[in-house]
């Protein structure tokens, strides 16, 4: 406690005096409140009369309130002295900031162009952008229109030609068929218009000559006589003949 009182005016001369006169009024109110309580407790003891044990109870409880009061004091102190530290510490520091140079203020009139010309230039690089997607969008769409129409067209140069080709194949066909149609009729004509004797002669021969071979047998320039031409004569005739049924039942022959 003499140690603090010793170096008290130091600490005053450095610290606030309106925080150093408010904690000794806190003090000084705390010392007479506990010096009231003290003499009250004393005078209540004396109208009691109390015995020896008593009195030597008083007196221990005294001297622990008195040791209690002097180690609460020396704590406020302890923290006073901290405080006032603490104040003093802060106190250089703003006296050694204030002796710093300052440093030039910031040239606000020459960074705001500058920040407005950024965003100008970020919004038109932004737009030259969208444009560019843009174009390369149109131009993608135009070359799919395109394919799709050469496709298209490919599909109906296609399919035009096939038609041809088919109608150009059943052309040749129908004339194979109306050609061979006519040759039969000739021969079916020659054949109904052959004299009977000649038939026999020609065709119906001896017995002996069913063994020779077909192409040692005399032919009749009007007659069928290979196998061959009596099988394409047979399958002319059922094309170009009705379906059988579609034929008149007098036309058929009497097997039917």
């Amino acid at each position: 406690m003499i140690d603090h009182g010793l170096h008290m005016p130091s600490m005053l001369a450095e610290a606030d005096w309106g925080s150093v006169i408010g904690i000794i009024v806190v003090v000084i109110f705390w010392v007479i409140g506990a010096i009231g309580k003290a003499a009250q407790d004393k005078k209540s003891q004396q109208t009691r009369r109390p015995s020896t044990s008593d009195r030597s109870d008083t007196h221990n409880s005294a001297g622990d309130r008195a040791k209690t009061v002097r180690q609460r004091l020396n704590e406020l102190a302890e923290q006073r002295r901290r405080q006032l530290q603490e104040i003093a510490r802060q106190k250089q520091s703003d006296h050694e900031r204030s002796e710093r140079p300052l440093a030039p203020p910031l040239n606000t009139t020459t960074a705001q162009p500058t920040t407005s010309r950024e965003q100008v230039t970020d919004v038109t690089r932004r737009r030259e952008d969208a444009e560019r997607q843009a174009e390369a969008l149109r131009r993608q769409q135009a070359q799919q229109a395109e394919q799709a129409q050469a496709a298209e067209r490919r599909a109906a140069e296609q399919a035009r030609r096939q038609q041809f080709e088919a109608q150009r194949a059943a052309a040749e066909r129908q004339r194979r068929l109306q050609q061979q149609a006519a040759r039969l009729e000739r021969q079916r004509m020659a054949v109904d218009s052959s004299q009977p004797g000649h038939m026999e002669g020609e065709v119906h021969r001896h017995v002996a000559d069913a063994e020779m071979p077909l192409e040692n047998i005399p032919v009749h320039p009007s007659l069928i006589t290979t196998r061959e031409g009596l099988r394409q004569a047979i399958i002319m005739k059922e094309v170009l003949d009705k379906p059988l049924a579609m034929r008149d039942p007098s036309d058929l022959p009497a097997a039917w």
